[in-house]
């Protein structure tokens, strides 16, 4: 069984609901923060998309 397989089987199997709904909150959790100003200085600046080609 591949880590994917296992992984899916034990997350998917009846008994693991608490854990799987401990998994929903903390992504959710994750994706709802919002930074703080100085947290959003600190972080590094994206790299600039490259140029279209043209041709």
């Amino acid at each position: 069984m591949s880590y994917q397989q296992a992984y899916s089987h034990l997350y998917s199997r009846p008994e693991n609901e608490p854990l799987r709904n401990k998994i929903k909150a903390e992504h959710m959790a994750a994706t709802m923060r919002t930074l703080s100003i100085d947290e959003a200085q600190a972080l590094e600046p994206a790299k600039p998309f490259p140029p279209y080609a043209v041709g």
